[in-house]
C-alpha cells in the first residue's frame, strides 16, 4: 500500500504536467494557426543570409522599400530583400562572432528606411536548432508604421483586422509563444509578471 500511495502521488504529477503540455501546446498551435492567416511580413535567412522563408506580406514589403507605395502596387517584379537590411545581418554576425561563448546574446536590431522611416525592419537572432554548435538564424519582422493611418500603403494591409485589434504588447507575446517559449519565459524577456502575461493571453483570445 505504500508503495502504491507513492507511485500514484508520482502518477498524480506526472498527469499533472501533461496536462499543462497540452493546454501550453494547444495554446501555440492556435497562434500559429492565427499567424498563418495573417498577413504578417516576415523573413527568415540562413546564417549565410540565404533565404529560407519570405511570406507574401514580406515580398510586398520589400518591393515597397525599394519602390515606394504607387509603383510598387503596380509593379509585378519581385524585388530583393533591401541591401540596408542585409548590411545590417552583416553587422549582427560579426558582432555575435567576436564575442566569447559565454556571453553570446541573441540581440534585436531594428533599420529603417532612409527617405520613409515608417518603414521598419527588426532583426533577431533566432536559435532554430538545440545542437550547442549550430548557428543562429536571422528572423526579420517587417513594419509600416502608417499602416493604421493609411492601410492602404502596403498591398494586403487592409486584411489585417484581427491583428489591427491587437496591442504592441499582444503582438510581441504572440510572436514569443509561438517560438516555443512559456508563459514564464515571456515573463522574463518583456519584463512583466506571469499574471500579467496570463491577462494578456487571455485578453488575445477574447479578440
Amino acid at each position: 500500500m505504500k508503495l502504491l500511495r507513492q507511485l500514484y502521488r508520482q502518477f498524480r504529477t506526472a498527469l499533472h504536467r501533461l496536462g499543462s503540455l497540452e493546454r501550453e501546446h494547444s495554446a501555440r498551435t492556435a497562434f500559429e494557426e492565427l499567424l498563418r492567416r495573417l498577413p504578417l511580413p516576415t523573413i527568415l535567412l540562413r546564417w549565410n543570409l540565404k533565404p529560407v522563408y519570405q511570406n507574401q506580406a514580406a515580398r510586398d514589403f520589400c518591393s515597397v522599400w525599394e519602390k515606394g507605395p504607387n509603383e510598387a502596387r503596380w509593379t509585378k517584379a519581385r524585388s530583393p530583400i533591401p541591401p540596408e537590411i542585409l548590411d545590417r545581418c552583416r553587422q549582427l554576425r560579426q558582432q555575435w562572432q567576436r564575442s566569447s561563448a559565454s556571453r553570446k546574446r541573441f540581440k534585436r536590431e531594428r533599420v529603417h528606411h532612409s527617405r520613409s522611416p515608417h518603414l521598419r525592419a527588426t532583426i533577431r537572432l533566432r536559435k532554430l536548432s538545440s545542437a550547442g554548435v549550430a548557428q543562429p538564424h536571422f528572423l526579420i519582422e517587417c513594419e509600416n508604421l502608417q499602416v493604421k493611418t493609411a492601410p492602404r500603403t502596403l498591398p494586403g494591409a487592409a486584411y489585417l483586422p484581427h491583428l489591427v485589434q491587437l496591442t504592441r504588447r499582444e503582438r510581441e507575446i504572440v510572436r514569443l509563444i509561438c517560438d516555443g517559449q512559456s508563459n514564464q519565459e515571456i515573463a522574463d524577456e518583456i519584463g512583466s509578471s506571469l499574471a500579467t502575461v496570463k491577462q494578456h493571453i487571455h485578453s488575445i483570445f477574447r479578440k
